[in-house]
């Protein structure tokens, strides 16, 4: 690991990052095999990067953000969609005032 990853895992703590130093010593020691799936914000699969080969497949989107937000409107009327990271969308509504009282 090198300086700047260790002055990087003093700073940034999660459940997931506190098992890093032990999985990318695990995947050196497998030979430089490991399989990261839904890999968050990358910064495993960043330090496995030192010890692995990395490669990120990835598969086109099956649907548009105005395909998204067209049903999106037809199912849930007055909503918005909300893009988060890596082409996710979330729906967004907010309950009239007075509505279902």
């Amino acid at each position: 690991m090198s300086a700047a990853d260790t002055a990087h895992s003093n700073r940034y703590w999660n459940h997931n990052a506190a098992f890093h130093n032990e999985l990318v010593a695990d995947a050196a020691r497998r030979g430089g095999r490991a399989l990261d799936v839904g890999c968050g914000e990358g910064l495993l699969m960043e330090r496995l990067a030192a010890v692995c080969d990395v490669g990120v497949p990835t598969a086109p989107a099956r649907e548009s953000l105005q395909e998204i937000r067209a049903a999106s409107a037809r199912i849930l009327p007055g909503s918005r969609m909300r893009r988060r990271f890596y082409w996710r969308y979330s729906p967004v509504w907010d309950r009239p005032m007075g509505a279902g009282q």
